[in-house]
C-alpha cells in the first residue's frame, strides 16, 4: 500500500503546521481515535463485568460481545468527534496563520503515496482484517446476540487498533520510528515559538475565535513566555536545530532568478543608497561634459529615427486602409504585422529617448552642483560644505543647486501627483515589510541574516516616504490656504468695486432725473453711464412738452433755493 492517509492542510509549509515523517501517521487523528474508543471500549467492559448490577446490565451478553458492541459505539463517536476537531482546528487556526504569513496553501489530502511503510498502512491492514472476521462473524457465527453492524464496526476498530500499535513495535524495533519521533519533537519546538509572533500581533487575534485567542494564550505563557528575545530570532542558538525548513523556504531557495548562487554575494532586495558628496568629488568635469555631449547625440538620432518610423507608420496605415477588394488574407496579415511592429519600434525609440534624456538631467544638475560647490569653496581642492556658507548666500546657494525650472515655480506648484506616488511607495514599503517579517520568522542561518538585511532597508525607505509625504502634505495644505485666502480676498475686493460702481451709477441717475448739478467731489462724471437715461434725456430733446417746460420753471428757483441751503 504505502499510503499517508489524510494528511493535514498546510503541512510543512509552515512552523505552526508540523511535517510527520514516515513511518508516523500522516494525521495523528485517526490513532488517537481508534486508541480512546479501544481503551473506553476495554474499560466499560472491565466495568460492567464487575458492577453489573449497578450499571443495568443484564448479563446476558459475555464479555467479547459487550467489548465488541462498546467498541463500535466509542470508534463511532471517537471518529466524529476527532474528525469535527480537527478540520475547526484547520480552518480556524493553522490556516489564518499561514495565510498571514503570505505563503501558498495547500488543501486537505485523502492520501498520497510515499516510498516507505508508515503506521498508516498497519492501520488499513488491521481494519481490513478486522472488517473480514466481523462480516465472516456476522454471516457464520449467529450465537453472539449483537447486530452485524456492531459486529462489523466493533470488529473494524479493534483490527485497525492491533495494527497501529503493531506498526509501532515494527518501526520502534527497527529505529525509524525513534528518528521520525525526534524530529517532531524538534519541529515542535520551533512551532511554540510562533505563539510568541502570534500573540503579540493584536489585529490577527482579534480576528481568532475566542477559543484559539485562549489556546494562543496558553501556548504563549506555557511554552514561549520565559523564552529570551534571542531565541525567537535565533532559536538554533538554544538547542532547536536538527529539523529542515517550511516547504517556502526551500522552494525560495530553489529560485534561481531570485536568490544568489553560492558563489555570489547577496546584494540586497533594494538598490544600495549613496554618499551623493562623494559622488559630486568623484565626477570628472571634462569627462562628464564630453559624455554628455554623446547622450545629446544620442538623443537627437533617437528622436530623428523615431519620426520617420511615425511617418513610416502612416504611409503604411494609409496603404492598408486602401489595399484593393482582391488582396488575399496573407497579404493583409503580413500588413497587419508591419503595422504592428512599426507600432513597438516607435514605443522603444521614444522609452530609449526618454532614459537619455531623464539621465541627461541628472548628469547636468550633478555637473552644476560641482561646479556651485567648487565655487563656494575656499580650497578648490577641497570642496565646502554647506554648513560654510553665509546666512545670507543661503537662497543664492540653494537657486545655485537646483535645475532651472521653466514650466512650474516650484514655492508656488501644488505636487498633487507627486504626493500620490510616495503614497504608493509607502503602501508598497508596508506590504514588503509584512512579508519580510513573516520570512524572518521561518528563515534560519544565512538566509535569515539576509532577510534581516532586506528588512531594515525597508524600514528605512518606509521613515523616508513618510518623511516626504509628510513635508509634501503641509506645503500643498499651505499652498491651498494661501489661494483660498488670495481667492476669499480677490472676491471681496471685486465685490466692494461692484458696489462702488453701483452707488456712482445710481447716484448719476438721481440727478440727472432732476437735473441738478453733479457736485465736483461726488466722484460722478458728467457724462452719465446709463444707457437708459441717455433714452429719456433724448427722447424729451425731441418731444418738449409745454406744460413739462412750465412745471420746471417752476421747479427751477425751488431746486436752486434747495441747493443753496444744502451748500449753507
Amino acid at each position: 500500500m504505502v499510503l499517508r492517509l489524510f494528511v493535514q492542510p498546510n503541512e510543512g509549509k509552515h512552523w505552526i503546521v508540523p511535517k510527520r515523517h514516515e513511518p508516523l501517521p500522516a494525521n495523528s487523528t485517526i490513532e488517537n481515535s481508534v486508541v480512546a474508543s479501544t481503551a473506553l471500549a476495554a474499560a466499560y467492559t472491565s466495568y460492567s463485568r464487575g458492577f453489573s448490577r449497578r450499571i443495568g446490565h443484564t448479563g446476558g451478553l459475555s464479555a467479547p460481545a459487550t467489548f465488541i458492541r462498546a467498541s463500535a459505539r466509542a470508534g463511532i463517536w471517537c471518529a466524529c468527534i476527532g474528525a469535527a476537531t480537527n478540520w475547526y482546528y484547520h480552518y480556524a487556526f493553522t490556516t489564518p496563520v499561514v495565510e498571514l504569513s503570505q505563503v501558498e496553501t495547500t488543501p486537505w489530502k485523502v492520501w498520497e503515496k510515499t516510498d516507505k511503510y508508515t503506521v498508516d498502512d498497519g492501520f488499513l491492514a488491521g481494519a481490513g482484517v478486522g472488517l473480514a472476521s466481523g462480516l465472516v462473524s456476522a454471516v457464520f457465527l449467529r450465537r453472539m446476540p449483537v447486530s452485524w453492524f456492531a459486529k462489523c464496526v466493533g470488529m473494524t476498530n479493534v483490527g485497525a487498533f492491533a495494527g497501529i500499535t503493531g506498526s509501532h513495535a515494527y518501526f520502534h524495533y527497527k529505529g525509524e520510528r525513534q528518528t521520525a519521533a525526534t524530529a517532531l519533537e524538534e519541529w515542535k519546538k520551533r512551532r511554540n515559538m510562533e505563539f510568541h509572533w502570534i500573540y503579540w500581533n493584536k489585529l490577527f487575534m482579534s480576528r481568532l475565535p475566542p477559543l484559539w485567542q485562549g489556546y494562543v494564550v496558553f501556548n504563549g505563557i506555557f511554552k514561549a513566555n520565559s523564552l529570551p528575545e534571542e531565541a525567537l530570532k535565533t532559536p538554533e542558538k538554544y538547542g532547536v536545530v536538527g529539523i529542515a525548513a517550511p516547504a517556502e523556504q526551500q522552494e525560495s531557495s530553489a529560485d534561481g532568478a531570485a536568490q544568489p548562487t553560492a558563489e555570489e554575494e547577496y546584494t540586497g532586495y533594494y538598490f544600495k543608497s549613496y554618499d551623493h558628496s562623494e559622488n559630486l568629488r568623484n565626477i570628472n568635469l571634462e569627462l562628464t561634459r564630453s559624455t554628455l555631449k554623446d547622450m545629446y547625440e544620442n538623443k537627437t538620432r533617437l528622436l530623428e529615427d523615431s519620426q520617420w518610423v511615425i511617418a513610416e507608420l502612416g504611409r503604411k496605415q494609409h496603404e492598408y486602409c486602401h489595399l484593393d477588394s482582391q488582396a488575399d488574407d496573407d497579404e493583409r496579415q503580413r500588413r497587419q504585422r508591419e503595422i504592428q511592429l512599426l507600432e513597438l519600434t516607435f514605443n522603444r525609440l521614444r522609452i530609449d529617448a526618454d532614459q537619455v534624456a531623464r539621465k541627461i538631467e541628472l548628469w547636468e544638475l550633478a555637473v552644476q552642483q560641482k561646479v556651485a560647490w567648487e565655487s563656494s569653496s575656499t580650497d578648490k581642492s577641497t570642496p565646502a560644505p554647506s554648513s560654510s556658507l553665509k546666512s545670507d548666500d543661503t537662497a543664492a546657494a540653494i537657486k545655485a543647486w537646483t535645475a532651472p525650472q521653466v514650466h512650474i515655480n516650484p514655492a508656488a506648484h501644488i505636487p498633487s501627483q507627486s504626493v500620490e506616488e510616495f503614497i504608493k511607495f509607502r503602501d508598497q514599503l508596508v506590504s514588503e515589510i509584512a512579508t519580510f517579517e513573516a520570512k524572518e520568522k521561518t528563515s534560519t542561518g544565512k538566509d535569515r541574516k539576509n532577510v534581516t538585511s532586506d528588512l531594515k532597508d525597508a524600514r528605512a525607505l518606509l521613515r523616508a516616504a513618510d518623511m516626504l509625504i509628510w513635508e509634501s502634505e503641509n506645503k500643498v495644505k499651505k499652498l491651498q490656504q494661501a489661494q483660498e485666502a488670495a481667492a476669499t480676498v480677490s472676491a471681496a475686493s471685486k465685490e466692494k468695486q461692484q458696489q462702488q460702481q453701483q452707488q456712482q451709477v445710481e447716484q448719476s441717475s438721481k440727478y440727472q432725473d432732476k437735473d441738478i448739478p453733479v457736485p465736483a467731489d461726488s466722484g460722478i462724471k458728467k457724462s452719465t453711464s446709463s444707457s437708459v437715461v441717455d433714452k429719456e434725456a433724448a427722447d424729451e430733446v425731441k418731444e418738449p412738452n409745454k406744460e413739462n417746460m412750465a412745471q420746471d420753471e417752476t421747479d427751477a428757483p425751488n431746486a436752486a433755493a434747495n441747493i443753496d441751503k444744502d451748500e449753507d
